[in-house]
C-alpha cells in the first residue's frame, strides 16, 4: 500500500483485466436520465457521471461527504461492474461511470486527494473509449484500453482530449 500511495511520474497499468465487451453491455443499461454534469470548473461542459457507490446511495452525489457509504440504484444494472468492482479488496470511497462526450475537454488540473482521505487510491478502468482520446497526466499521453486498470495519480496536472466521434467512459473508484 506504501509504494501505492507515492508519487508516481505517469499512471500505472495494474495486472487486473476485464471484458471490454461486458463493462459495455452493463453500459448499455444505464439511463440516460442518470448522467450529470460533472461538478468543477475545469472542462467545457461535455464531463458526465454517474455515482454507483456513493454517500446515502445518491447517483447524483459526487462528493465523498454527507452520510454512509452505499450502493446506488444505478449499480444494481450493472451486474459485471459490480463484479469488477469487488475484485478490489479495500475500503471504498466514491465509484463512479465518469463520461467524456466526443469532442470534449477536461481541462488541465490536479485533484487534491489528500483533502478527501490521506491514503486515497484512484483507480480507472475503461469501459469504452476510442483511440483518440488524448488522456496526459504529468504531460505525458497514457493510453487506457478497455477493460484495463490504471492507477492514476491524480495530484499531478492531468488533462484529458476526446478528439473521437465516440463517447468515452472510464469506471473510475476511490
Amino acid at each position: 500500500l506504501h509504494d501505492a500511495l507515492r508519487r508516481h511520474p505517469v499512471a500505472r497499468r495494474l495486472s487486473l483485466q476485464f471484458d471490454p465487451a461486458r463493462l459495455a453491455a452493463d453500459l448499455s443499461h444505464v439511463h440516460e436520465s442518470w448522467w450529470g454534469a460533472h461538478q468543477g470548473p475545469y472542462h467545457d461542459g461535455a464531463w458526465e457521471s454517474v455515482s454507483l457507490w456513493a454517500p446515502r446511495g445518491d447517483l447524483r452525489e459526487q462528493t465523498s461527504r454527507g452520510g454512509a457509504f452505499s450502493a446506488t440504484p444505478a449499480l444494481s444494472f450493472c451486474p459485471y461492474i459490480a463484479e469488477v468492482i469487488d475484485r478490489f479488496p479495500a475500503e471504498r470511497n466514491r465509484v463512479r461511470l465518469m463520461r467524456l462526450r466526443a469532442g470534449g475537454r477536461i481541462l488541465r488540473h490536479s485533484d487534491p486527494l489528500h483533502t478527501i482521505a490521506k491514503d486515497l487510491v484512484r483507480l480507472h478502468v475503461p469501459v469504452v473509449t476510442n483511440p483518440d482520446v488524448r488522456f496526459t497526466v504529468n504531460d505525458i499521453r497514457v493510453p487506457l484500453a478497455a477493460g484495463e486498470t490504471w492507477h492514476v495519480d491524480v495530484r499531478f496536472p492531468h488533462e484529458v482530449a476526446n478528439l473521437g466521434k465516440t463517447d468515452r467512459v472510464h469506471l473510475v473508484m476511490d
